[in-house]
């Protein structure tokens, strides 16, 4: 019995399932996502949709818009972005831009979650620093050790929840071209 759990387990961790045979197909992908990009895009690639802002450069010249779909061939079905700079806009615009001819891709985004750490870390600091103070200040003669680990938890974690809040709305408002592939 326990050579089976170790197997399951094995199996697991390895990333084969029992119920897929190591020649089954693969999903198709109606994104561009790393399973799309071929393979000398930067691992992992993020997910990028169908509604989400790309700048495209390479042989073909610089497109700003949309790709709502991609395959091994390269990205398909694009749409123009009405509001691009003049240098990012590509007339007429192709069907079609294959791997070959492109140089590199960037997605618009933000940095919503890179945000949420730094101000869960820095509010989180402060707010058990203040905490320890108010708790050292207000407690009677001789506050214990117990008392200040419990008012520097509870000051640390309710101020790290609005930290990581404010700081997941100052990322997502921070917008930036973030590469998404790279020919090498």
């Amino acid at each position: 019995m326990s050579n089976a759990l170790f197997s399951i387990a094995l199996a697991i961790t390895m990333g084969v399932s029992a119920a897929s045979p190591a020649g089954a197909a693969e999903a198709p992908v109606d994104s561009i996502t790393a399973a799309a990009l071929p393979s000398v895009a930067l691992p992992p690639a993020p997910k990028i949709g169908p509604h989400e802002l790309l700048r495209v450069s390479g042989g073909f010249g610089r497109f700003e818009g949309y790709a709502h779909a991609a395959d091994k061939a390269g990205l398909s079905r694009l749409a123009a972005h009405d509001e691009a700079p003049a240098d990012w806009r590509l007339e007429p615009l192709p069907e079609h831009i294959p791997w070959s001819a492109i140089d590199e891709v960037q997605k618009h985004s933000g940095s919503a979650s890179r945000g949420a750490l730094i101000g869960a870390a820095t509010f989180g600091v402060l707010g058990g620093l203040f905490a320890y103070a108010l708790n050292n200040a207000f407690a009677d003669a001789s506050p214990s050790a117990s008392s200040n680990a419990g008012a520097v938890v509870i000051g640390a974690s309710a101020s790290a929840l609005v930290g990581a809040a404010v700081g997941a709305g100052v990322g997502a408002a921070w917008r930036h071209w973030a590469v998404v592939y790279h020919r090498p």
